[in-house]
């Protein structure tokens, strides 16, 4: 029974220090993608995507992780940071200070779906014709909800997205929700207001 306990609770505590590997495509037109909520033990991999363009991944923040920081990243060349704490500080590409920045916050570890609703971008809101959403995992589906529960647009996606723009140029002037389905069943649910 001793045994039995033991290999459960090692088994568990294994289970949920799960580390991940998150991919930053480090480019100029990197955007929101560059701010990111990840777990303790997950690891960040920028990735100078930028042909004949060189890039850095530095940061000026007090709260930075220590040793925090690339030399110049050429053409494909990556700089990866492992984060072995709980943190949260801005960084960004010394050669392009503005053009180039996000923040990093890192957590106790939390769930699959906890992970996948924090890291869900969409924009604008309110929106007039399209919504824009992104995520870091791969999308399964988007559907488009009115206050009375019915689907008014629904996309299933058959092949691997992480961004899709839903056209709702259709619909009324109103608040709708929007729920995504992430492709490991993963859901999240927000409110938009359509002009």
């Amino acid at each position: 029974m001793k045994k039995l306990f033991t290999t459960l609770f090692v088994l568990t505590f294994s289970l949920s220090f799960t580390q991940t590997t998150h991919t930053i495509d480090w480019e100029s037109n990197v955007g929101s993608n560059a701010t990111l909520t990840i777990d303790v033990g997950d690891t960040i991999e920028w990735i100078n995507v930028e042909e004949g363009m060189p890039h850095d991944v530095v940061s000026t923040d007090p709260n930075a992780p220590e040793g925090f920081g690339s030399e110049i990243l050429g053409d494909m060349e990556t700089y990866s940071f492992t984060f072995d704490s709980p943190v949260v500080f801005d960084y960004g590409c010394s050669i392009h200070p503005g053009l180039m920045d996000g923040t990093i916050t890192v957590e106790e570890p939390m769930s699959v779906e906890d992970q996948f609703v924090e890291n869900l971008q969409y924009m604008p809101n309110p929106v007039l014709d399209y919504l824009q959403v992104s995520s870091l995992t791969t999308l399964n589906s988007i559907s488009v909800v009115d206050l009375k529960g019915q689907h008014i647009v629904s996309e299933l996606f058959p092949q691997q997205l992480t961004s899709y723009n839903i056209n709702l140029q259709s619909l009324k002037s109103g608040v709708y929700f929007v729920q995504i389905i992430g492709a490991e069943g993963q859901r999240a649910v927000f409110r938009i207001i359509k002009k």
